[in-house]
């Protein structure tokens, strides 16, 4: 039977609406004096926006690991299938949304919009940009239509090798597993290969899935005290990592330090876990991927429509209530429907195999006798 955390499922919620966040703070350029104050404070964690992809890197290889883990070997042209329903098919259809409002939103320009943002839409579409999206797993200029689409790439091209990553850790203890996560982090500044960097945290994701009961059993059994100060450094690991004065790959392993932290607490404390399965953690959490697709898009479009005719900060108020809301239309009409198809699919797959595997060995066995 497979497990749901629902409560992981929350904190990728929170996590989508801390990129929106870090996102909106850098439309107006009047905000960028005091942006630096906002990010070096406690309340910073709000709009650690890099820092929540990282978290949603490890949780996927936490997510991904639980089938292989449960003691069945899941069939592999069906993981695939799901796969594809799951993160492909809603990014394609959000990419040709975000394309059709790429064109119809005029570029304006001003002192009020901060130059970074500017540069986003700024660039022209071409075919190769455009097949090189379609493609999924191929690097390309994420500014010219989605900004957060970078993380996607590294997400499926992860996906397609990770069951097999899983097979061969689990022969293993947990400090092998640890330490190929580390050598993918090193061999990822050495190589200059990005996708190596964030398949350690896939592969942390691992660890904290294969010994979870063990993690959630060794924070409930210490002192109050204890569990404060794991989750205050898991806080300070997340939130201040990015000052170090390291690698930038250096500092995202602290970051998921962090996440790890918090993920562990999430399935240790019940006080906790149920605050994160109330109504609005939840409903963040099922529309957590919709959300972080489309929400550069609503920004961008009601930046460039009506910028010099609406005040920014009732744009930026605005983004966010469409952006949920046309999340919510995102998981609720491709989402789910997308996922009941890729298991209705995989489970045909499945079926078919299984039925033909049956057909040889039973035509194997009458050769015999």
């Amino acid at each position: 039977m497979k497990e749901r955390y629902v409560q992981l499922d929350s904190l990728r919620g929170l996590a989508a609406m801390v990129v929106l966040f870090s996102h909106l703070i850098m439309v107006p350029s009047f905000l960028s004096p005091t942006m630096q104050t906002l990010v070096e404070s406690p309340l910073g964690i709000i709009v650690r926006g890099h820092e929540s992809v990282m978290f949603f890197f490890l949780l996927s290889g936490f997510v991904l690991s639980l089938p292989f883990l449960s003691g069945s070997q899941p069939n592999y042209a069906g993981y695939l299938i799901k796969r594809f329903f799951r993160i492909y098919v809603p990014y394609i259809i959000s990419f040709f949304v975000v394309i059709l409002l790429h064109i119809l939103s005029p570029m304006r320009t001003g002192e009020g919009i901060s130059g970074e943002v500017q540069s986003w839409w700024s660039h022209s579409l071409n075919w190769r940009l455009f097949m090189e999206h379609i493609s999924g797993i191929f690097l390309f200029d994420a500014k010219a239509v989605n900004i957060v689409y970078w993380s996607l790439v590294h997400e499926m091209r992860i996906s397609i090798i990770f069951p097999f990553i899983v097979i061969i850790l689990c022969r293993f203890k947990w400090f092998f597993t640890a330490i190929s996560g580390l050598a993918c982090f090193v061999l990822a500044i050495a190589l200059s290969i990005d996708s190596l960097h964030y398949l350690s945290f896939f592969i942390y994701g691992l660890l904290l899935a294969r010994y979870r009961s063990e993690a959630a059993a060794w924070i409930r059994s210490r002192r109050s005290l204890t569990r404060i100060a794991i989750l205050l450094m898991s806080y300070i690991c997340y939130t201040y990592a990015t000052f170090l004065p390291l690698h930038v790959f250096a500092k995202d392993q602290i970051v998921g330090l962090g996440a790890g932290g918090f993920i562990a607490t999430a399935l240790a404390s019940r006080r906790i876990g149920s605050a994160l399965q109330t109504r609005i953690p939840m409903f963040l959490g099922h529309i957590s991927y919709s959300l972080y697709l489309y929400h550069i898009p609503v920004l961008l479009s009601l930046v460039f429509f009506f910028y010099g005719i609406v005040p920014i900060p009732y744009l930026l108020i605005a983004s966010v209530a469409i952006a949920i809301a046309l999340a919510y239309v995102g998981w609720r009409y491709i989402e789910v429907p997308a996922i009941f198809l890729g298991r209705r699919l995989a489970d045909n797959v499945i079926r078919a195999r299984r039925y033909e595997r049956e057909r040889y060995l039973s035509s194997k066995a009458e050769r015999m006798l």
